[in-house]
């Protein structure tokens, strides 16, 4: 088994809140997220699918708690627990409040091929 790293961008766009959708692919996890500066003050959680044009449905854990990251900042790197994001294909990441500006997400995601 090879490991890869790779990035991919999320961008949710001025008056939104919800990103465009990401995929992943059939061996991706998201391990963590890089906020760029400028973020608006609120949640971040994630809302996930099968296929790219599938429904979107709330991320929650083993334990029934929705995935959350609570009031994150700018300029922060935030690592992820891999064991609640593995087997997600598709995503979105959902902001509690409309942003102000385009804001770029860097998503860290480790492959095995």
């Amino acid at each position: 088994m090879i490991l890869l790293d790779t990035s991919q961008t999320a961008i949710i766009s001025a008056g939104s809140f919800e990103s465009s959708p990401v995929g992943l692919g059939k061996s991706g996890t998201l391990e963590a997220i890089t906020i760029q500066g400028g973020w608006g003050e609120s949640d971040i959680t994630f809302v996930a699918a099968i296929s790219d044009g599938g429904t979107y449905l709330p991320v929650y854990d083993a334990n029934g708690n929705r995935v959350t990251i609570r009031n994150p900042k700018g300029n922060q790197f935030i690592s992820l627990n891999s064991r609640v994001t593995r087997g997600i294909r598709f995503f979105k990441l959902v902001s509690e409040r409309v942003q102000g500006a385009d804001r770029h997400i860097v998503l860290h995601v480790s492959s095995s091929i």
